[in-house]
C-alpha cells in the first residue's frame, strides 16, 4: 500500500475517532442537563418554612464536653450515649439540673453512637468497631455484648 493513503487512511480513522468521543460528550452533557433541569420529586412542599414551625417551651442545662451520639427521654429519665474515641460514655442525666446521676465509661478503642432502650435494658452502638452492648436500665450493668458488620450510627425501635 502507498505511503499516502496508508496515512489517509489513519487520519480517517482518527477523525472518526474524535467524533464519536465528541458525539458521546454532547449526548451526555445534554442528559446532564435535562437531569438538572427537571424538579426533584419529593413529597416535601416548596416552601417548607410555611409549614414548620418551632416554639422553644424550655431550656435545660447540659454537659458542653459531652459528644452526644444518642438521646432518649423514657419514663422521666434522659438517657445518653456520648462518643469520642477515649471519652465515650453511657449516663443517665437529670433533665432540669444536667447533673449525670449514674455513667459507665467505654474502653478507649471503642468510639460509642446510637442508644435506645428495649423492655428494661438500654442497647447501645459503637462506630467503627462493630460492637454493640445491651445494658440493664437500673444499674448499667453489661448483660450482653454483640456484633455487627457495618457502622454503628442511630438506633431506635417501633415496639
Amino acid at each position: 500500500m502507498h505511503p499516502n493513503k496508508e496515512l489517509n487512511k489513519n487520519l480517517r480513522g482518527r477523525r472518526l475517532a474524535l467524533i464519536i468521543i465528541f458525539l458521546a460528550a454532547a449526548v451526555f452533557l445534554l442528559v446532564v442537563w435535562v437531569i438538572q433541569g427537571r424538579q426533584p420529586i419529593s413529597s416535601l412542599p416548596d416552601k417548607l418554612e410555611e409549614h414548620m414551625t418551632y416554639e422553644i417551651i424550655n431550656t435545660y442545662p447540659h454537659d458542653p464536653e459531652a459528644f452526644t451520639q444518642g438521646l432518649i427521654y423514657h419514663s422521666g429519665d434522659l438517657y445518653e450515649s456520648t462518643g469520642l474515641y477515649g471519652e465515650s460514655s453511657l449516663r443517665k442525666v437529670d433533665l432540669e439540673t444536667g447533673e449525670v446521676l449514674q455513667r459507665i465509661d467505654l474502653a478507649p478503642e471503642y468510639f460509642s453512637e446510637g442508644l435506645t432502650v428495649w423492655e428494661e435494658t438500654l442497647i447501645q452502638l459503637t462506630w467503627r468497631e462493630g460492637t454493640g452492648f445491651v445494658y440493664s436500665m437500673d444499674d448499667f450493668s453489661l448483660l450482653q455484648r454483640f456484633t455487627y458488620p457495618t457502622e454503628g450510627w442511630g438506633l431506635t425501635h417501633d415496639g
